[in-house]
């Protein structure tokens, strides 16, 4: 190769991180060769050149690289990575395999020698590469080879986007599902916040498959920040408390090496955040308001009215009502049934009951009164809540 080609694919592999390889020997192609796991089907793609095309090859463990030909001469761009694999998609890799004497560090490890890059972004490098360095009257065609049994490919990329649903529909679902998990910030409830964030999660997991990283999921991670920061404000927590907390999240998510741990953080600043408002509104409640609240989530699945609730606590129904509504903003007959509700969440993600059946365990005996107060609450049925939280 000339001086130019050596000199352009050094700077770009110390701007870009992708590295070039001009397969001039035998040898130069036996040292590239013997990192994939099939290299004789390799060797036999550099043995039948292509006139003007890029090969995008996707080898097994998504390890990419590109392949083209300059005077006969096989020349390769990588091999990268388009996305960060988690411990569970390593684990997932290992059973596909049955590499029982590999583990998920080994895997990562193997990994982590590639640098990471879009395959847009590969290909975008190669072309003004070849643009400037091999003039063409027409652009270099792109082939895609895919080399790989993994679980990731058992449905092509061209036949996923019509699976999914409807665009408005998943906006719609993404905005319930954000508009509920920062109700529960609000309301400190850690434990459905959390099922949120996870439902949240699963809900774009298609979208890893196009590729991730730790800087991508450091964006992510900050959304959610932004998010809970919102509802805590709403929650009326102080805003030295947010800062605090919030700062706490940031500092450890950008010192966060692996996904796993960015994942982790999230759920931690949900715990804290959530912890903190319960506790200011435990403190900004009266005696009699707090009873109130402990008797309601005690017997709840009773037949209990408001009446009864201000005659076991030895106060007038109108005085109850004034005093919960003043400190809560809602009526302990709304705060009753807000408790129902939130117990038959909990039952429809964790069992297998019928609906009727947590209906009548939660003190609604009538499940279409239960179904439309839930919708009202969740926006959501409970058929399509279990659908989506079930653990």
């Amino acid at each position: 190769m000339t001086p130019n080609f050596q000199l352009a694919t050094q700077l770009i592999t110390d701007v870009c991180h992708l590295p070039f390889h001009c397969l001039n020997t035998e040898k130069d192609m036996e040292r590239f060769i013997q990192i994939f796991q099939n290299p004789y089907a390799v060797k036999k793609l550099f043995q039948t050149p292509k006139t003007q095309t890029i090969c995008h090859v996707i080898m097994p463990f998504e390890i990419h690289f590109l392949l083209f030909f300059i005077d006969k001469t096989p020349v390769t761009a990588g091999p990268f990575c388009t996305m960060i694999l988690t411990k569970q998609d390593c684990f997932k890799y290992i059973h596909h395999y049955r590499l029982s004497q590999l583990t998920a560090a080994d895997l990562s490890v193997y990994r982590s020698q590639f640098p990471i890059i879009s395959e847009e972004e590969a290909l975008h490098i190669t072309r003004c590469l070849l643009h400037h360095l091999v003039p063409a009257r027409k652009p270099w065609e792109t082939e895609h080879i895919i080399w790989t049994s993994d679980p990731f490919f058992q449905v092509p990329q061209a036949q996923e986007s019509p699976l999914r649903k409807n665009y408005s529909e998943l906006i719609q679902e993404r905005y319930q599902l954000e508009q509920s998990f920062m109700k529960e910030i609000e309301d400190g409830n850690a434990r459905e916040a959390i099922l949120n964030l996870r439902n949240m999660e699963r809900d774009v997991a298609f979208l890893k498959e196009m590729g991730t990283t730790l800087e991508k999921e450091r964006i992510g991670a900050a959304i959610v920040r932004t998010m809970v920061r919102i509802a805590a404000s709403r929650a009326g927590l102080p805003a030295a408390a947010i800062d605090l907390l919030s700062t706490e999240n940031t500092i450890a998510v950008q010192n966060a090496r692996t996904i796993e741990v960015i994942l982790k953080e999230k759920e931690k600043l949900v715990n804290s955040f959530c912890e903190k408002i319960h506790s200011h509104k435990q403190n900004q409640y009266s005696n009699l308001v707090l009873s109130a609240m402990h008797y309601i989530k005690q017997q709840y699945p009773q037949d209990i009215s408001v009446r009864q609730l201000a005659q076991d606590l030895n106060v007038t129904c109108n005085r109850l009502i004034s005093v919960f509504r003043t400190e809560t903003g809602q009526t302990p007959g709304s705060y009753i049934l807000k408790v129902r509700i939130s117990q038959g969440a909990k039952l429809l993600s964790t069992t297998d009951l019928m609906v009727q059946q947590i209906s009548s365990m939660v003190g609604i005996p009538d499940a279409n009164y239960f179904v439309k107060c839930f919708k009202r609450e969740y926006g959501m049925t409970p058929t399509r809540y279990r659908k989506y939280y079930r653990l």
